[in-house]
Parts: C-alpha cells; structure tokens; sequence
C-alpha cells in the first residue's frame, strides 16, 4: 500500500496541473455521461412512452364508462319497459284469456240475477300492439241488480269499457243494452299499407 501512496504521490509532483484537471473531469463526467447515455435516457424515453399509454389508457376508461352508465340507463329503461309490459298485459289479457273473461262477465250477469238475453261478441278491431273486441249485451231485471252488474264489471282485473248502455222497458221488465268493449294484447304493430310496401 505504501508503494502505490509513493507512486502516486511522483505523479503528482510530475503531472501537470491541466492533465489532472482533464483526468478528474474525465472521471467524473464518464461515469455521468455513461448513466446518461444508457440508463437515463432509455428509461426517460419509456416513462413518456408509459405516460402516453397511461393517457390513452384513462381516455378508453371514459369512454368505456360512459358506455357503462348508458347501458346501466338502458337496461333500466329496458326493466321499466318490461314492468310496464307486464301491467299492460294483465289490463289486455292474451288470447287465451280471452273465454275467460266473456265467461266471467256471464257468470257476474247471474251472480246479480240478470237474464242474459243477448251475449254476442263482435268484429275485433285492430290497433297497435293490441285489438279491441266489442260485445254487445242484452240484460234482463232489476235496476239495482243491473247497477251491481256495471259495478262489478269495472271492478274485473281485466279492462273492460263500457262505451254505450241504454236502460229500456220491454214487455214491462226493465232491459239493458250495453255495447262492451275489452281488449287483447297481441304485442304486434298494426300493418300498414307503408309496412307491407316495405316487406
């Protein structure tokens, strides 16, 4: 260890002041200039490329958020859609119900003690997404009897309109003539000439 204190010590004594100036900055600038040119640089160059991708990253988060929260305000609209659907199909009953309904409002014309001298179902009238099928009814009795009857019949579940009635006295009993209308959901658009022309 002594004998490289002594050499350097000779060459301090012999080398000039300019040549250790330049060797220090060598030594110190190398090293900086080697972190720079290989480790500094590159990693700079991909922390920006990395920052790009986090901009772009967080521009397709709002994007896709947005998306969310419209199909998040659509499947609720969809689920109220749906809900209101189902209430319209229990006003406007199917096919199906259809019996159902012309036997109930037969069975509320006895329950009330009423002759049921006319029941006839007429042409159905097609609508939007529904049709309207009339009835017309001819009733035999009692004015309170027939009161209950109208009553009731605004009372079934089922929507059944009332559109025309007339009180008259035949062969001294009293008789109700009512035009009835109840419905069916058929959930189809009604054809039109436009919609035909386009199939």
């Amino acid at each position: 260890m002594k004998a490289l204190i002594e050499r350097l010590k000779a060459w301090d004594e012999v080398t000039p002041k300019r040549t250790k100036i330049l060797l220090l900055l060598v030594l110190v600038i190398g090293p900086l200039a080697l972190f720079y040119q290989f480790y500094y640089q590159p990693s700079k160059e991909t922390i920006n490329v990395l920052k790009e991708d986090v901009k772009k990253l967080d521009l397709e988060i709002v994007k896709y958020s947005q998306v969310v929260n419209k199909l998040e305000f659509l499947n609720k609209q969809m689920a109220a859609r749906k809900e209101f659907l189902e209430v319209v199909k229990t006003i406007f009953p199917d096919e199906k119900e259809i019996p159902v309904i012309l036997k109930k409002i037969a069975e509320l014309a006895k329950k009330n003690n009423l002759d049921l001298a006319l029941f006839k179902p007429e042409k159905e009238e097609l609508k939007d997404y529904y049709k309207i099928i009339p009835i017309t009814v001819e009733l035999v009795g009692d004015f309170s009897n027939m009161i209950n009857f109208l009553n009731e019949i605004q009372k079934l579940p089922r929507l059944v309109v009332i559109n025309e009635l007339e009180f008259k006295v035949k062969d001294k009993r009293l008789t109700l003539g009512l035009n009835l209308s109840t419905f069916q959901y058929t959930g189809k658009p009604l054809e039109t000439k436009e919609n035909k022309e386009k199939k």
